[in-house]
């Protein structure tokens, strides 16, 4: 993988997390150890369905765990508990605390993230506003999911639960077992 000789993928560097957007463009949360100051630095990298990277963005954080990339390059990602947006040039616009964590995927009317609040035993569903720089609670759900990944034309997202796997549907808040 390159990016016209500005940067390219290593052995220094780690996939953590690979999505494909609608165009066939891929994005990669990518982390690259700097055995020096014995730290990570993550970056969100946009690659073509050639994996030529396209567009490569530090994000400011000791640590990275998920993300999303809107169409404009927009950034939304997990780091320690915490949700953090940013412009595709890694500037800060966004961040809240979650109790536990986020997981985000992607459907045609937008971008989503799934927050497991763990004390109360349940998950809440926002709509990431990249253009206000807000995130909108749409639902809720009496139940704490594992994972989530990107759904398909029957469903908005799949979740994982402990019990199994589960499509999820935004319009009716209904979870379909798999």
């Amino acid at each position: 993988i390159s990016y016209t000789d500005q940067y390219s993928l290593s052995e220094s560097n780690t996939i953590r997390r690979i999505r494909r957007k609608n165009n066939g463009e891929l994005s990669l949360l990518v982390s690259e150890y700097n055995h020096e100051t014995q730290k990570d630095t993550f970056y969100a990298v946009t690659a073509d369905s050639d994996l030529n990277i396209l567009n490569r963005t530090e994000l400011e954080c000791e640590y990275a765990d998920d993300f999303i990339i809107d169409d404009n390059g927009k950034i939304a990602f997990l780091s320690n508990d915490t949700i953090v947006m940013c412009d595709r040039n890694g500037n800060k616009s966004f961040s809240q605390d979650s109790s536990f964590r986020f997981g985000f995927f992607e459907t045609a009317e937008g971008y989503y993230c799934a927050e497991v609040i763990i004390d109360e035993c349940k998950t809440v569903i926002y709509k990431i506003d990249f253009d206000k720089n807000t995130l909108v609670r749409v639902n809720e759900l009496d139940c704490r999911i594992i994972s989530v990944e990107n759904g398909n034309d029957k469903f908005d997202a799949y979740f994982k639960f402990n019990e199994g796997i589960y499509g999820y549907c935004l319009n009716d808040n209904s979870l379909t077992e798999i």
